[in-house]
């Protein structure tokens, strides 16, 4: 049986930059939820994405990063590697980030898997009912503290976003690989 990973920010990266929300070139803001859904979206203009402004959260440009709601965000390197490994699995839209030179892309996962195993999972679900805090999302995770998926459920996919809980996008062992192997800074991986 394949193994995967959960793909995370590496926040303890020593003196890495922090991303805030993209935006359009004339300052609009664009929902970070935007990116993680799995939906193919239209083509967009150059992003801005700015530091965060306190200055302590300036630090160096890493590899992959993830922006607001968990947007991944790649220098030219990192989108040279899912392109080779995953072609077709992903969109990346053209991105400036603040103060540097080099060339970012915003990338959008396009797989979306219902695999969480629930039966070994430890997570809540949103409700309906007048206690709830959002009955709009009834039926859908609201948090999952200990994830474990079926593999079955997510066919030849290498890299998928979890339906109902898109926050953590699920890569293979071939991913993760490949990710060491060319020293991409900025995630690590958690076995599943």
């Amino acid at each position: 049986m394949p193994s995967y990973y959960e793909m995370n920010d590496h926040l303890g990266a020593p003196g890495r930059w922090w991303l805030d929300q993209a935006q359009t070139p004339v300052g609009k803001k664009i929902n970070g939820w935007t990116f993680i859904e799995a939906k193919k979206l239209k083509a967009m203009p150059l992003i801005t994405i700015p530091l965060f402004e306190n200055h302590i959260y300036k630090g160096k440009p890493i590899d992959f990063t993830f922006g607001d709601c968990n947007t991944p965000v790649v220098n030219r390197r990192t989108l040279a590697l899912l392109e080779k490994l995953v072609p077709g699995a992903f969109q990346a839209f053209p991105a400036s980030i603040e103060g540097q030179k080099s060339s970012y892309w915003v990338i959008n996962f396009l797989h979306l898997r219902k695999c969480l195993d629930e039966s070994r999972s430890d997570f809540t679900k949103f409700t309906k009912g007048k206690n709830s805090v959002r009955p709009d999302l009834a039926g859908e995770y609201s948090c999952v503290y200990d994830l474990k998926i079926n593999p079955k459920l997510i066919g030849d996919a290498e890299i998928v976003r979890l339906w109902g809980w898109e926050m953590t996008p699920i890569v293979s062992d071939r991913i993760r690989r490949a990710f060491i192997e060319h020293k991409i800074s900025g995630v690590h991986f958690t076995k599943l």
